[in-house]
């Protein structure tokens, strides 16, 4: 099963062909705070609702947080497109932008957390 999030990030354009890519300001927040409400409505549920006992509804909010939060952490998507312009580099129907690291916006530095952190790219 796959898991997709639509308007989460932010695509901010800088000379034709380039950009740079990062969560909306506020978005992980509000993730977390959605995702926090729908863990309690889950062990809510599961207490208190008879026919919540054949799914596993903790696990299952606990998977789609993962998978949101997964889907937001754009250094990891960076990495994940370098390897698969490695991995297709002798394809030429296929093109991966360049990942250029050094134009991430001021202040983003790996580090545990680093969903709302943007990695700059080229279509070049």
């Amino acid at each position: 099963m796959s898991l997709r999030s639509a308007g989460l990030c932010l695509h901010r354009k800088g000379r034709p062909g380039s950009g740079s890519k990062g969560a909306k300001a506020g978005v992980p927040e509000m993730v977390d705070e959605d995702m926090y409400i729908l863990a309690g409505a889950a062990v809510s549920a599961t207490k208190h609702w008879a026919g919540a006992q054949q799914y596993d509804l903790v696990g299952i909010v606990q998977e789609i947080s993962d998978t949101i939060k997964t889907e937001m952490d754009y250094i990891q998507e960076g990495h994940n497109a370098e390897y698969f312009a490695w991995f297709f580099k002798d394809d030429k129907t296929i093109h991966i932008p360049t990942i250029f690291w050094s134009l991430r916006p001021a202040g983003n530095h790996d580090g545990a957390d680093s969903r709302d952190r943007g990695a700059g790219y080229s279509s070049t």
